[in-house]
């Protein structure tokens, strides 16, 4: 039957475990202890959508024939870049549960944990209106040493709860493709595909 071809009781069996891994092992980032320079530098942290080390050649860890994101495997090979790796090369790490779409990736990165939606919520639909109150990010603790921070993303920023897992985490604007028509970035009926392409993300960054 279609239920066994899909694993479905593996699959219920799955979400219905508990844990207690954040008893045991989570730490509230605003708890722990993290010193900040007395100068502080600025920070620019780039999410780059659906990019992926199988785009490198196999050569170097990849899953080409040839390298079609050279400039990328050049930055990620650096001896000063930090690579999360499970080779001795660039390598990468395993897709995980709750962090393999644009806001679940989002939140794990700032976060430090998956985004577990509730069974029968469309997980680009969860948190339109409250989004993981009790939990801490990386916005969090900048917000808390002091640092202005913007989001910037080319579509409309609610689309996956986006701006409001940023602003109610202590993001202070969101500039996206709304906000992109306003300050003239692009013409007002703009619309390509789900937003604006990059060129445009990049000329409102650079302004």
């Amino acid at each position: 039957s279609a239920a066994v071809t899909v694993d479905l009781p593996g699959y219920i069996y799955y979400v219905s475990q508990q844990s207690t891994i954040y008893q045991d092992e989570y730490v509230d980032p605003l708890q722990a202890k993290i010193t900040f320079p007395e100068e502080k530098r600025n920070l620019i942290y780039i999410f780059l959508e659906s990019m992926e080390n199988t785009y490198m050649s196999e050569e170097v860890g990849g899953g080409l024939p040839y390298n079609v994101m050279p400039e990328l495997t050049a930055l990620a090979a650096d001896e000063e870049n930090i690579n999360f790796s499970h080779t001795g090369g660039i390598g990468g790490f395993r897709n995980m549960t709750g962090a393999s779409w644009t806001i679940g990736a989002m939140v794990a990165h700032t976060s430090g944990i998956p985004l577990k939606v509730p069974i029968g919520v469309d997980r680009n639909e969860y948190g339109q209106d409250s989004f993981l109150p009790g939990v801490n990010t990386m916005t969090n603790v900048l917000a808390e040493a002091g640092y202005y921070q913007t989001l910037m993303v080319g579509s409309v920023a609610s689309f996956g709860g986006r701006e409001q897992y940023y602003l109610q985490h202590g993001a202070d604007y969101v500039y996206e493709l709304v906000t992109a028509r306003k300050d003239g970035i692009v013409p007002g009926d703009y619309f390509v595909w789900w937003g604006m392409e990059d060129k445009h993300l990049f000329t409102y960054a650079k302004q």
